[in-house]
């Protein structure tokens, strides 16, 4: 008879505030991303009851947590190709570069072509900037947390040999969130819009809109775009929505630039998603 498996108390003890601290955090990450993607357009969203938050964080932890291991193990071949070379071992060298690349990019790949099926994003080059980012933001984060430990632990230290420490560590700290941002940007604004709702992306298919007659007269002021029958608007793109609004992507016709317009749902009897195209 096997023995049972005895669980640590003090996971048990601290497995609540872990979950309700990762929560927190995915919730946090997922409201910034969605904020930073809107702020492209002049759009800010402060709506705090969308769990939708939750899973978009979640879903940049993981892929960061991925993108970070992927890069760990093949940077251990990479490490041994310039030795290689310079020992004329060109077949060993030419051999770690190939499982380096390809412990870098196929847990990627599988992850991005999945994410990515109906969008043709992991075929465009702009997919494997967003995975460079998605590094940057590991490391700086482990650098991040391992300094701000640093802070904390020289805030115990007497005036003297304290101040001078501490302003270092805090000029360090206020780049390293400067790093974090742009590459949380990064992420916003390549790569979330692409990833599907379902998954915690932004990349909505277009969609047909019913207006009532006040929202159609609206929506020929706005030279939306129309169907034959001049009574139903689209295919167009949503941005986002709530409760109360849809907001609308409109590509300008002078620059051929998108943005943004927020219209009132009561405008509308319905909404109808088109299906997607793989491009």
């Amino acid at each position: 008879m096997s023995n049972p498996i005895v669980v640590p108390s003090i996971i048990v003890k601290y497995l609540p505030a872990l979950a309700i601290g990762a929560t927190t955090a995915c919730f946090a990450l997922g409201l910034l991303i969605v904020n930073l993607r809107l702020s492209y357009y002049g759009i800010y969203s402060l709506e705090f009851a969308r769990t939708e938050y939750i899973l978009v964080g979640a879903v940049f932890v993981f892929l960061v947590a991925t993108a970070c291991a992927s890069f760990a193990y093949s940077k251990e071949d990479f490490k041994c190709v310039i030795p290689d070379i310079k020992e004329k071992r060109y077949g060993s060298a030419l051999g770690n570069a190939f499982f380096g690349l390809m412990t870098l990019s196929a847990p990627l790949v599988v992850i991005f072509g999945f994410l990515f099926l109906n969008t043709g994003y992991i075929y465009s080059w702009i997919a494997w900037l967003s995975i460079l980012g998605l590094i940057l933001f590991g490391h700086i984060a482990q650098l991040f947390i391992s300094e701000f430990a640093t802070f904390m632990h020289e805030t115990n230290l007497d005036a003297e040999n304290g101040n001078a420490k501490r302003a270092s560590t805090a000029n360090r700290l206020l780049g390293q969130i400067a790093f974090l941002l742009i590459s949380l940007g990064m992420y916003a604004n390549l790569m979330y819009p692409n990833i599907p709702p379902a998954f915690g992306g932004g990349h909505k298919s277009p969609v047909m809109l019913y207006p009532t007659p006040r929202g159609l007269d609206i929506c020929k002021a706005l030279s939306l775009p129309l169907q034959s029958n001049q009574t139903i608007v689209g295919p167009i793109e949503i941005l986002t929505e709530s409760e109360r609004e849809l907001v609308l992507l409109i590509p300008d016709v002078l620059s051929g630039k998108q943005h943004a317009v927020r219209l009132n749902k009561e405008l509308f009897d319905a909404v109808q998603a088109t299906t997607p195209k793989i491009n």
